[in-house]
């Protein structure tokens, strides 16, 4: 939990955008990384 400069708790979210785009970036990644392996042994 993180604390605002007021003293409220704050969604880690709203400190960390970077890492849930670079979480769902590898996610699709793999997903394509693999449809491209399916694709080479299907041909």
């Amino acid at each position: 939990m993180v604390v605002g400069s007021d003293g409220y708790p704050l969604p880690m979210a709203r400190f960390f955008p970077n890492l849930a785009i670079a979480l769902s970036r590898e996610t699709f990644a793999r997903i394509d990384a693999a449809e491209t392996v399916t694709n080479l042994l299907s041909a």
